[in-house]
């Protein structure tokens, strides 16, 4: 299975790269998202990713299909830079 997570270089840019622990392997960063600051990341059941992006220009939420790390949908305008994702099972 394949985990995500947001990574921060030395100059500060932000990425969120897939990996895998068996066997032990980091993918490329998703592309289509900005290195600003990516403070939150959420799955939901049907495998899509949504990712928390506070860009100073377009910021929102970006949402990615797991199933081959490509962007179907964002930025999604918050109102605000978003700085949490959390999903409710009702």
């Amino acid at each position: 299975k394949v985990a995500y997570a947001t990574v921060a270089a030395s100059d500060y840019n932000n990425f969120v790269v897939p990996f895998n622990l068996t066997p032990q392997k980091i993918d490329a960063p998703l592309t289509g998202i900005s290195s600003s600051y990516l403070p939150s990341l959420a799955l939901d059941n049907s495998g899509l990713l949504y990712i928390a992006d506070r860009d100073t220009t377009t910021p929102g939420i970006q949402v990615f299909d797991t199933s081959n790390n490509q962007k179907i949908e964002g930025p999604i305008n918050t109102g605000l830079p978003p700085n949490d994702i959390l999903f409710v099972k009702p």
